[in-house]
């Protein structure tokens, strides 16, 4: 039996899995990058388009969100410092607690892959969530993708509904 005919009859068993397979396959846009909001970081803490961390960490301690936010980017992908995923966790849960989403989106990403911090389908689950809920189009598109890779009941009803959430708030 080919992977085609193997895809058919699973499609033609479970109508709901066919449709989020589609979604999937035409829509899967979790190319975790960093590089765009580094980018907005650089412009609005940066001088002539190179962040000073050392002045980031400070605005960052002070409790700015936006900053904290930003240093957590810088650390996860070693933009003008060592990269530190572990640090960046740090930064991106301070950012992430106060309500910033995209903090909460990489951090359900980090927890859901293992990156600074060891693999936590419930961390991961808490963020998604968090992230989905405060309205990121991407953290719905990730809560979609847990309940469908989770063993819970009624798992694909429920990564359909996330999956629509995303597509109606202009995840592609």
């Amino acid at each position: 039996m080919t992977i085609t005919d193997r895809s058919n009859a699973i499609s033609a068993r479970h109508p709901v899995l066919a449709v989020i397979s589609l979604l999937l396959l035409c829509c899967s846009t979790l190319d975790a990058t960093a590089q765009d909001d580094y980018e907005r970081c650089q412009t609005q803490y940066g001088v002539s388009g190179v962040i000073e961390i050392d002045e980031l960490t400070t605005i960052a301690t002070s409790g700015d969100i936006e900053a904290q936010y930003c240093l957590g980017v810088a650390l996860h992908d070693g933009k003008g410092v060592e990269r530190n995923p572990t640090k960046a966790i740090e930064w991106y849960e301070k950012a992430g607690e106060k309500g910033h989403y995209a903090s909460q989106y990489w951090l359900c990403l980090m927890y859901k892959d293992g990156i600074g911090a060891k693999v936590s389908s419930l961390e991961a689950r808490y963020w998604c969530q968090r992230a989905g809920n405060s309205g990121n189009p991407e953290g719905m598109y990730a809560m979609g993708l847990w309940y469908l890779s989770s063993v819970i009941r009624d798992r694909d009803v429920r990564a359909y509904i996330w999956f629509l959430r995303a597509a109606n708030a202009g995840e592609p």
